[in-house]
């Protein structure tokens, strides 16, 4: 990838990263940028209106957090006619039922937690890909040989 001159826009696809915890947004900030996306994390959804929406090509959005919890900033994206792809995710022990109620809300795809961190650029990859598909395929998840 080349670098881009001050002031240029940044052509990379756009992911939110919505998660109540910070090391999470981290690991999965880290993968996506190294797969060719721009990254905007945010600790919860209550930021996330129509207009933050809009430039994203994907949303990776948790569903279970103590402010503003996932489903209900599904449910509040889908009402205003947000289109943006969503992957709704979850750590929880009952995540497979949020995760449904999730589909029934609009999320595009879903996702457990677990899952999302041990292969990320497959999963986000087929919902928004990358515009260096080659460089999104490079990105090696797991221990190193």
């Amino acid at each position: 990838m080349g670098r881009r001159s001050e002031g240029e826009p940044d052509a990379r696809p756009v992911v939110a990263v919505v998660d109540d915890d910070p090391d999470f947004r981290r690991l999965i900030g880290q993968y996506l940028q190294a797969g060719g996306y721009s990254v905007i994390e945010m600790q919860n959804g209550s930021a996330l209106d129509p207009g933050a929406a809009a430039p994203c090509a994907l949303i990776v959005l948790d569903i279970v957090m103590p402010d503003c919890e996932g489903l209900e900033t599904l449910r509040r994206l889908r009402r205003q006619s947000v289109r943006t792809p969503i992957l709704a995710v979850s750590g929880v022990d009952r995540a497979s039922m949020y995760l449904k109620i999730a589909r029934m809300l609009g999320a595009n795809a879903t996702c457990d937690k677990a899952t999302l961190t041990r292969n990320p650029m497959a999963v986000i990859g087929r919902l928004a890909p990358a515009g260096d598909e080659a460089m999104a395929g490079a990105v090696r998840v797991g221990p190193r040989e």
